[in-house]
């Protein structure tokens, strides 16, 4: 029940009240043994923590979650947690160690059928691409994390972390109208084309 009231007060914007109620959450999971739902809530607040922009807090409670998940072969969960590492690594700036915890995450996806997951990975390479300055790149994993969302929008049966990569879905949409809208000369058409797919 703390885990849910902490999603829904994240969901709301309401970091702080998130933060506390999940680390009120592991507590209880850490006196019951569940270890399972520890670590579950540990990666929870990681994602909070990134969003409030506090990366290098983030970064240590995803390689924790990560290390849990991999032993237990519980093996999207370990590639979430894998993801938001690499998003802090990016965030605080280590670009060649956010490309290299990257690289790990493509590579324990490609067996699997995780749509979402692709997309959140897709989404990230696109973004390192373009802070590296390379457009055709950054637009063709855009285009594959916009493949990957579109695959999975009428599904119901999501997690919470499913979820949040849903509704954070129009950013990868914003980031390749942006790329397309700063050609010179500007290609309209590619960009209204852009426009409406993410209707």
């Amino acid at each position: 029940a703390l885990s849910n009231m902490a999603v829904a007060e994240l969901f709301l914007g309401h970091d702080h009240a998130a933060l506390e109620l999940l680390q009120r959450a592991e507590e209880v999971f850490g006196a019951a043994h569940n270890e399972f739902w520890v670590h579950m809530a540990c990666l929870y607040r990681g994602v909070v923590l990134l969003q409030s922009g506090r990366c290098f807090e983030a970064l240590p409670l995803s390689r924790r979650a990560r290390a849990f998940f991999e032993q237990r072969r519980a093996h999207t969960k370990a590639i979430y947690a894998g993801i938001l590492e690499a998003r802090a690594l990016a965030a605080a700036g280590d670009a060649a160690e956010a490309e290299a915890a990257l690289q790990r995450v493509l590579g324990a996806l490609a067996p699997l059928q995780a749509p979402w997951l692709h997309g959140q990975a897709q989404m990230l390479r696109g973004e390192l691409a373009e802070a590296r300055g390379e457009r055709p790149a950054a637009l063709a994993a855009y285009g594959d994390a916009m493949a990957q969302v579109e695959a999975i929008r009428g599904q119901i049966n999501f997690d919470e972390l499913r979820i949040s990569f849903l509704r954070d879905r129009g950013r990868i949409y914003e980031r390749a109208v942006a790329l397309l809208a700063a050609d010179e000369p500007g290609d309209a058409e590619a960009v209204w084309r852009q426009i409406e797919r993410a209707k």
